[in-house]
């Protein structure tokens, strides 16, 4: 897509684990996850606008931010790509059936 004339990519994943009022990401360890977030890097540095989205399926999360203990590489790699240019955006669902709706961003801590 397009962004103030850019071209523009999106990554979205889905996040369904929330603990405590935070929503983490990944649930297991994921090199092809690791794979995505190179592959937006790389495209930022060719000029191009790239986000990684995270849909928080849940209506408890507060507060997002990677597991880490989980894998370590991910959050790492999660990190460096948003010191590179990434956007990261995360969006709180609201499911009401038989509607699901994205209700509101959520903040988030890469560290």
């Amino acid at each position: 897509m397009e962004v103030g004339g850019r071209r523009t990519y999106l990554e979205v994943k889905s996040v369904t684990w929330v603990e405590e009022g935070v929503a983490l990401f990944p649930d297991g360890v994921t090199s092809r996850g690791r794979r995505h977030l190179q592959h937006l890097t790389d495209l930022v540095r060719q000029g191009h606008g790239a986000w990684q989205v995270f849909v928080v399926q849940r209506g408890d999360g507060r507060l997002f931010r990677p597991a880490a203990a989980v894998d370590p590489a991910y959050a790492q790699e999660l990190a460096g790509s948003a010191q590179k240019g990434v956007k990261i955006l995360v969006v709180e669902e609201n499911v009401v059936p038989p509607l699901i709706t994205l209700a509101s961003t959520l903040p988030f801590v890469l560290t």
